[in-house]
């Protein structure tokens, strides 16, 4: 198991990386190119990817809680099971994403592109922000 945990990696290339059960936790990744990675089971609490990419990555059970993610990319992303919790994707793109049953209590989406997504099972809370005019199925 790799630990990244408190570097600074931002615009690091871990495209296609195997980076499962890794810890990121409270690394700066901004920029970062995450593309088709395996992170399941990985650690990112608390980290700042802002503006990663993480098309087509694998997230299940991962723990993102409290992180910054602000305008990255989750297309077509499997982050089903993964834990948002308190984290904030405003204007990420999570087009085509799996995000059943994933942990989004009191994550801010504003702003983020949901078309596509699967969010069948997720779990929000009353603090949960979705973006303007979006009615979660289900509800």
């Amino acid at each position: 198991m790799s630990d990244y945990s408190n570097q600074s990696l931002g615009g690091a290339n871990f495209a296609g990386a195997n980076l499962q059960r890794a810890r990121f936790r409270d690394a700066d990744l901004v920029g970062a190119n995450f593309q088709s990675a395996n992170l399941q089971g990985a650690v990112l609490k608390n980290a700042n990817a802002t503006r990663a990419n993480f098309q087509g990555a694998t997230f299940y059970r991962a723990l993102c809680a409290g992180g910054v993610f602000y305008e990255a990319d989750f297309s077509n992303a499997h982050l089903g099971g993964a834990d948002f919790k308190k984290a904030d994707l405003r204007n990420a793109n999570l087009s085509g994403a799996n995000l059943q049953e994933a942990r989004l209590s009191g994550a801010n989406l504003s702003g983020a592109n949901l078309d596509g997504a699967q969010l069948f099972g997720c779990l929000d809370s009353s603090k949960t922000i979705w973006p303007i005019g979006y009615s979660r199925p289900g509800r």
